[in-house]
């Protein structure tokens, strides 16, 4: 209680769990709209999230383009297909 909502990062490891999460906040906060500034997902999607905001650090440091694709296992068989 009292805490900005912008000072709140939440994060969990399946997508599950994830909506789960966004669903439990949004009911306590009183709907989508009062959860808009946390900031809350998968790891890995908040990872991905950061580098897509953060496009110089993608190009430079990486050494990839910032539009990258992120192919799951079944995207991948498809491509070799």
């Amino acid at each position: 209680v009292g805490v900005d909502p912008y000072n709140i990062l939440a994060v969990t490891f399946t997508n599950k769990a994830a909506r789960e999460m966004r669903d439990r906040i949004e009911r306590l906060l009183g709907g989508h709209e009062s959860a808009g500034g946390l900031v809350m997902g998968t790891f890995h999607a908040l990872g991905v999230r950061f580098l897509r905001q953060n496009p110089g650090v993608v190009a430079d440091r990486l050494g990839i383009l910032p539009n990258f694709l992120i192919y799951d296992d079944g995207d991948q068989t498809d491509v070799v297909k």
